[in-house]
């Protein structure tokens, strides 16, 4: 049996030393995609929570353009890490297509 690992190489390279199993780059492939989609799908159940949180915050247009804008400015901030510069992108963008 192959060993699965995580997406960087010395995840997987660490993985296979523990588990005493020899790496097959094909299932280290495979592995990255599946964590990529559920990274992906994680990203969209969060900014369908936070959507649904900012309708209660912000029912009108107005409120959920501030919000927006906020967001943004997150997403711009320079000390933001990457995930949540990304996050705050996505849900402003949602907040502006509602």
């Amino acid at each position: 049996m192959a060993c699965r690992g995580g997406s960087h190489v010395i995840i997987v390279a660490l993985d296979c030393a523990l588990a005493g199993r020899n790496i097959d780059p094909m299932d280290k492939d495979l592995r990255i995609i599946e964590l990529e989609r559920e990274a992906a799908d994680i990203r969209r159940a969060a900014v369908s929570i936070i959507m649904g949180m900012a309708e209660g915050i912000a029912p009108t247009a107005e409120g959920r353009a501030d919000l927006a804008k906020g967001f943004r400015e997150a997403a711009a901030d320079p000390n933001a890490a990457p995930a949540t510069s990304q996050l705050a992108l996505l849900v402003a963008m949602a907040l502006e297509r509602r």
